[in-house]
């Protein structure tokens, strides 16, 4: 089994807020949307080096999953991939404070 998948408190927001953006117009299809994305960060478990650093922050790492990046890091001591925040691509780059990233994380 590979790394535990946790989500801050601001990536779950993130998620959430997606969810309605796109239900907004198509329930069903922010249900498949959500679901996509969910699973797609769920092979991050197995796979954690699979998204590239982030240029901006060296120990972030981005996943895409168009039209959004997932920004995450590897805790090598907790076994987990912590999922930071869920960002529209067409936003340009996400504010990330040192140390905040971490604040009170949920398993997935």
């Amino acid at each position: 089994m590979g790394l535990r998948v946790v989500y801050s408190p601001r990536a779950i927001g993130d998620l959430h807020g997606i969810t309605r953006y796109i239900g907004s117009d198509n329930p069903e299809a922010a249900r498949r949307f959500r679901r996509s994305l969910v699973e797609h960060i769920k092979l991050l478990a197995d796979f954690p080096l699979m998204g590239p650093e982030w240029e901006k922050r060296p120990g972030i790492r981005s996943l895409v999953h168009t039209p959004y990046r997932v920004f995450y890091r590897v805790n090598g001591p907790k076994q987990a991939v912590e999922i930071i925040t869920v960002w529209h691509a067409a936003r340009g780059d996400p504010e990330i404070q040192p140390g905040r990233e971490g604040d009170r994380r949920q398993e997935a």
